[in-house]
């Protein structure tokens, strides 16, 4: 910051000033370092009466000039002020701002430079000062940067959200963290060096990800600011929509023909005209509207978005307010469907050619006269509404059993069409009077019958809008011929009185009528298919109309031979369906289609599976299985990821597939009885070998399945023939010796490999079991007992629960020890120096006779 010196210094001194720094004063600069002072400098205040006009231009090509004021205090009295110009002139079309008072006022001061509009890259700066009051002034650094590049921002992903609109809106909940993630696209295609700022209504976050939490429905302005390191920023503004937990009604957002164009209909190929509406609230000039778009908003309502059509005002139908009504006459063929006269009448009626052979559309009624708990206006009150369709094929006279009492005869009535919102498989109109719970209506009355199950018991009343009542999503369809012109009439109306009202509401995008390959097959979808299977791609149920042409592609590229309406696949693409009739449509569709690798246990298992193990002592064999694991999913799971690579980004540390181990191969196809403790089984009985078989399936819940099986085998290893040690005393008379049990040793390996193989000796059986207490040192090894049993032991290295155990015998003779002196033997010679004795005069006394 600039800061003011106060300190007198006797001996006269003077501030001193970089070369490169610029005082306030009329002229030019080209430089990009440095700083920049008001005419005081360092320590003084600038003077009254200033006018000053300064430039500063960068001093090489392609650069702007930055300016970065760290001090910046003018005089406030409202004359003082500074004015910068994105131009190396004071063009006042050029102004970046005028300013006075302080930095903390002025935060546009913290970076400001010359723009990409700016040739130049040059910043003008004019400073004017009145005649009494000055400042400390200012202090900024002087800096050059390349031009700013291009940066757009976007909002990656709002989550979680309730619903999205036909307009793409997003929803999202009161009260709870919302997460808003950002993102930029930046012409130099660096990244790593962006800022992200999000304002929402004035609380300002950092960071590329942020949660926020809204405490009211409604729309919020927000806005996101990225900035790169060179202080280049770009804001893109946008709304958040805050959802009630009601359903949302607008009767401004679209026009009549975008209602049924964009809201209701969808398929490519769809032909729809001559849209009005005769009856409405607007037809009558009531000043609201009987018709308009929904959507669910954070409600719980089951569709998404749709067209709402009423006998009121539709304004009113989320929280009941405002209440608008009456506001005109009934309708002939609904007042004929219901017996009686009608009011309020809302229809809609338009011409299509369907380039399906059967069209439907989902709806669900609600009403008034579900008075709940009495239900007593259901009784007698036949609110109603109808989808006349009339056409190539369709009667315009048909039976209607307008009550659903069965002693009553049905009504036969001209609508012009026939009737589609029907009682599911009856021709029984849908209305208040027919589908309800209310068994106490008395006889005779319109209520008496009634299909109770089509009423939506389970929300009494509807959290989701005013009505008391509704019905359970019912469908409306019919056989239609593609590529011939229908006409439907969608109308419904009070019946009798214009007190208790009713709406039909119809789903967004499911009265489809151009030709539809059907939903992509994906793995985020759950749909995609498993390797080895064919899928029947088709339009029109596989039945050519007459007049169309058809061409199948796959990845963009025609299929040869496939001119059908029936495509089978068995790889991993992008199919579409271009089709032709004539003048009137010339469309395509597509669908993504992904098949999921399958286990194959001759392509996927390179390695030997078979488990052996020795067979452990006195107990049965007990095998790890999930040793297998890896060397079963190695080769599938890499596969996987090469068709699909974005998997493991999508969903880190989650794996494709898992095994499942069984003890026959049925069990392995039907996924029953799997083996429960894997890593620990013990085959019943102990016959070997043994197959243990398995399932590789996906994890998706795709049910791609492939199995295979190995083998569980037992090695057993003996102890040889044992040689029993004898050995006499090592003091004469006494029973013990020190026998080297290690020269058994090459009998207790018995030919195996004594670097798998182990021996030990000891004393006992249990110990030798138990492989406790080995005698310490068996190659000197002194006996206890005479004769004595030693234990030997063939220990498996890989294994301390397999071994072998066997005996042998040691035993110790007493050494003779002589206890009567023998008698010295003496016999006369004969000079020959040679004579004969008889030794065994001694015996007697060496036997201790």
């Amino acid at each position: 910051m600039k800061f003011i010196i106060s300190t007198f210094i006797i001996c006269l001194s003077y501030f001193s000033l970089s070369a490169q720094d610029i005082l306030m004063q009329d002229g030019n600069f080209d430089q990009c370092s440095g700083m920049f002072f008001d005419s005081g400098g360092v320590t003084g205040d600038y003077a009254t009466g200033e006018n000053f006009t300064l430039t500063i231009c960068p001093d090489g090509p392609n650069l702007q000039t930055v300016l970065e004021f760290s001090a910046f205090i003018l005089a406030n009295d409202g004359e003082d002020q500074m004015t910068i110009y994105d131009a190396d002139n004071p063009d006042p079309a050029t102004i970046l701002g005028t300013f006075s008072g302080t930095l903390a006022g002025n935060p546009e001061l913290d970076i400001i430079a010359a723009t990409n509009a700016n040739p130049s890259g040059c910043l003008t700066i004019v400073f004017e000062s009145n005649t009494f009051f000055n400042a400390s002034g200012w202090e900024a650094a002087i800096s050059c940067r390349p031009p700013c590049q291009t940066i757009t921002p976007e909002v990656a992903d709002i989550s979680p959200v309730c619903s999205v609109d036909t307009n793409g809106q997003q929803f999202v909940e009161a009260n709870q963290p919302i997460t808003f993630v950002g993102n930029a696209v930046t012409s130099s295609g660096v990244t790593n060096d962006l800022t992200y700022e999000w304002n929402f209504q004035g609380t300002i976050l950092t960071g590329q990800s942020v949660d926020q939490t809204f405490n009211n429905p409604g729309t919020v302005d927000a806005s996101l600011t990225v900035t790169d390191s060179f202080g280049c920023s770009e804001t893109l503004d946008f709304s958040v929509f805050v959802g009630e937990q009601t359903i949302i009604v607008d009767d401004n957002q679209f026009t009549l023909d975008e209602l049924v164009n964009q809201v209701l209909i969808s398929g490519t190929c769809s032909i729809v005209d001559n849209i009005v509406s005769p009856l409405s609230a607007d037809a009558s000039n009531a000043g609201f509207d009987s018709y308009g778009y929904f959507n669910k908003g954070c409600s719980a309502f089951p569709f998404e978005e749709g067209i709402v059509l009423a006998s009121e005002g539709v304004s009113g139908i989320p929280t009941g307010i405002p209440s608008e009504n009456p506001f005109g006459p009934g309708d002939p063929d609904l007042s004929a469907l219901g017996g009686g006269n009608t009011n309020d009448a809302t229809v809609i009626e338009f011409d299509f050619t369907p380039f399906v052979d059967q069209i439907q559309f989902n709806y669900m009624f609600a009403s008034d006269e579900y008075n709940f708990p009495s239900l007593s206006f259901v009784c007698s009150f036949a609110d109603t509404f109808a989808f006349i369709l009339s056409g190539p094929g369709i009667s315009n006279t048909n039976d209607y059993d307008h009550d659903a009492n069965p002693a009553t005869p049905d009504l036969t009535l001209d609508l012009g069409g026939l009737n589609i919102a029907l009682v599911p498989g009856t021709n029984v109109p849908v209305s208040a009077v027919n589908v309800h719970t209310n068994n106490s209506c008395g006889a005779g009355t319109l209520g008496e019958f009634a299909f109770p199950q089509f009423f939506d018991s389970a929300n009494v009343p509807p959290p989701d809008h005013k009505y008391d009542g509704q019905m359970r999503v019912l469908t409306a369809q019919a056989d239609v011929i593609p590529g011939q012109v229908y006409h439907i009439k969608l109308a419904i109306s009070d019946f009798s009185d214009s007190i208790l009202n009713s709406a039909v509401f119809l789903e967004g995008g499911s009265f489809e009528l151009g030709a539809n390959v059907g939903n992509d097959l994906t793995i985020e979808e759950v749909t995609a298919a498993c390797e080895g299977e064919v899928r029947t791609l088709e339009v029109f149920n596989g039945v050519a109309p007459a007049g169309f042409t058809f061409q199948w592609t796959q990845d963009g590229v025609p299929i040869p031979g496939e001119t059908g309406p029936t495509l089978d696949i068995s790889e991993t693409g992008e199919y579409c369906i271009e089709l032709q009739a004539g003048t009137d449509c010339d469309s395509s569709d597509c669908v993504q289609v992904e098949f999921v690798p399958v286990f194959d246990e001759s392509e996927d298992i390179t390695d030997n599976l078979d488990i052996i193990l020795c067979l452990p002592f006195n107990e049965p064999a007990s095998f790890n299985l999930t040793l297998n694991d890896v060397f079963i999913l190695d080769n599938i799971r890499n596969t996987f990821f090469n068709d699909f690579p974005d998997y493991q980004t999508e969903n880190p540390g989650v794996e494709p597939y898992q095994v499942t181990y069984y003890e026959t191969a049925q069990d392995a196809i039907d996924g029953t009885n799997p083996i429960s403790t894997p890593n620990n089984f013990t085959p019943t009985p102990q016959n070997f070998p043994f197959t243990v078989h398995y399932a590789v399936e996906d994890t998706i819940g795709l049910e791609c399945l492939g199995t295979g099986s190995f083998e569980l085998d037992v090695t057993t290893s003996s102890i040889g023939i044992l040689e029993n040690l004898e050995l006499c005393s090592d003091v004469p008379g006494t029973d013990t010796a020190t026998f080297d049990l290690t020269q058994n040793d090459a009998n207790v390996l018995n030919g195996e490999d004594p670097n798998n193989f182990d021996v030990f000796y000891y004393e006992s059986q249990q110990d030798a079991i138990d492989g406790t207490n080995p005698i310490p040192n068996p190659a000197a090894y002194q006996n206890i007992s005479n004769p004595q049993t030693i234990w030997a032991k063939q220990d498996n290295l890989q294994s301390t629960a397999c071994f072998n155990v066997d005996s042998f015998q040691i035993e110790v003779f007493q050494t003779p020890e002589i206890t009567i002196p023998p008698e010295d033997l003496t016999v006369c010679g004969d000079f020959t120096l040679t004579q004969t004795f008889d030794l065994t005069q001694n015996d007697e006394a060496a036997l201790g006779i």
